[in-house]
């Protein structure tokens, strides 16, 4: 699946250009999770804080801009072997931006600069004025600590294999049970639970965003999972994560772990069972490799949506 290109005048515009740096359309993803945890705290107080909930969902979507942004500073050598190469798609192989020669490489590092000033002050503001609990910064921190080690030395998570389970657990689980803490000032085993099998989706979704990528990966060193294990093997483990995360889903439905209403999951099944046969039967070619990451993030954005109906419905 082909990035669609923008006409000639708006591709040099430096303000488009800066959008497209920003990889905006990954925030959706990071919103569902977000609101599922606020969507259980309501459903346990029957009310939510407005200023509570818009200043942590700018905290949290300041915190994954953040990540975009040194992703793109730091992974510029790659992304520039991925253009020479061809193969970006719409959910892999960064923006294409820097390695364009579209913004300078500064403007990523200042943004992502920004965007970590700009979290931190509305992780003080939740604590000093809205008095949220004393975890609050905690979680900030360790979400800013895996987005910023994600692609920066000297950690460079993605680059040692652990990338994609980090992600997994912060996004899948972490931003949730934040949304949830800044309402209640408590944490729920329950929605950890709920949210697990969504880690298991959004592991087998970035191992699939991952995939095109592969030769530039291993070209520049980046040795990332799917890097480490080859395409096939990546793509295996990336069809037992889906299949993981479905099976656990409906045993704590069935064993009564979580509310029966959050098998609203399976409403995805279908398209989890397209994700894995693209998975599984992975035969390298560059139409199949480019389909994949549109099916790992519509089975992500799916799932989440589901499970947050099920939250709703609750």
């Amino acid at each position: 699946m082909k990035s669609m290109a923008l006409p000639r005048a708006w591709a040099e515009s430096p303000l488009v250009a800066f959008i497209q740096l920003s990889r905006i359309k990954f925030l959706g993803g990071v919103l569902l999770l977000y609101l599922l945890g606020a969507a259980m705290a309501w459903g346990e107080l029957a009310r939510l804080d407005g200023a509570i909930l818009i200043l942590g969902l700018g905290a949290t979507w300041a915190t994954q801009l953040m990540t975009h942004y040194l992703n793109e500073y730091w992974d510029w050598e790659t992304d520039r072997v991925t253009t020479l190469q061809g193969a970006r798609t719409a959910f892999s192989g960064g923006s294409g931006v820097l390695a364009d020669g579209l913004l300078p490489r500064s403007v990523a590092l200042w943004a992502g600069a920004a965007c970590t000033l700009l979290a931190l002050t509305l992780g003080a503001v939740l604590v000093a004025t809205l008095q949220t609990g004393p975890y609050t910064l905690a979680l900030l921190a360790i979400s800013l600590g895996v987005g910023y080690f994600y692609s920066s030395p000297p950690l460079r998570l993605q680059a040692r294999g652990v990338g994609e389970a980090a992600t997994s657990i912060t996004v899948g689980m972490l931003v949730p049970a934040g949304a949830y803490y800044l309402q209640t000032g408590q944490f729920s085993p329950t929605l950890t639970l709920a949210t697990l099998p969504l880690a298991f989706t959004l592991f087998a979704m970035v191992l699939g965003v991952h995939l095109p990528d592969y030769d530039a990966d291993r070209a520049t060193g980046k040795l990332n999972l799917v890097a480490r294990l080859g395409p096939r093997r990546a793509a295996r483990l990336a069809g037992i994560s889906i299949l993981a995360g479905y099976l656990l889903n409906g045993l704590e439905t069935g064993w009564g772990l979580v509310p029966p209403m959050l098998a609203t999951m399976q409403l995805s099944a279908p398209l989890a069972l397209i994700a894995l046969i693209a998975m599984l039967r992975l035969d390298q070619s560059e139409t199949h490799l480019r389909a994949i990451p549109f099916w790992g993030v519509a089975l992500f954005a799916s799932a989440s949506a589901a499970v947050l109906l099920g939250m709703l419905l609750a």
